[in-house]
C-alpha cells in the first residue's frame, strides 16, 4: 500500500514538474520555432522515460502512473488558445506515455520470464 502511494506521489510530482518546466515553457517560449520544437522533443522523450521507469518499478499500477504523469500537462494545454497544434501536442504526450508504458511492460515480462 505504501509503495503504491509513493509511486503515485512520484508520478504526480513528475507530472507537475513536466507541466510547469516543460510544456508551459514550450508553449510560452519567445524563441525561434526550432527552439520550441527541440524543447517539445525533449519533453516527449522525458515523458517516455518517466512512464517507462514507472511501469518497470510497479507494473500493476502503471496505468494510474501514466494518467497522473500526463494529466497536468494536458490540463495546461487545454487551457491555452485552442488550435490544431495543441491537439497534436496532447496526442504526442499521450503517445509518448503509452509507448513508454508498452515497452516497460514488455521489459518487465522479459525479466520475469528469464528468472
Amino acid at each position: 500500500m505504501v509503495k503504491i502511494l509513493v509511486i503515485a506521489l512520484i508520478a504526480v510530482i513528475a507530472g507537475i514538474l513536466m507541466a510547469l518546466y516543460g510544456v508551459f515553457l514550450s508553449v510560452f517560449a519567445d524563441g525561434k520555432m526550432t527552439e520550441r520544437l527541440m524543447l517539445i522533443a525533449i519533453v516527449l522523450v522525458l515523458f517516455f522515460v518517466i512512464s517507462y521507469f514507472l511501469t518497470k518499478i510497479h507494473p500493476q499500477q502503471a496505468v494510474l502512473s501514466l494518467i497522473l504523469t500526463a494529466s497536468p500537462s494536458i490540463a495546461v494545454l487545454i487551457f491555452q488558445r485552442f488550435n490544431g497544434y495543441i491537439i497534436l501536442y496532447i496526442s504526442s504526450i499521450i503517445g509518448a506515455c503509452v509507448l513508454g508504458f508498452i515497452l516497460g511492460k514488455r521489459a518487465t515480462k522479459k525479466i520475469s520470464s528469464n528468472l
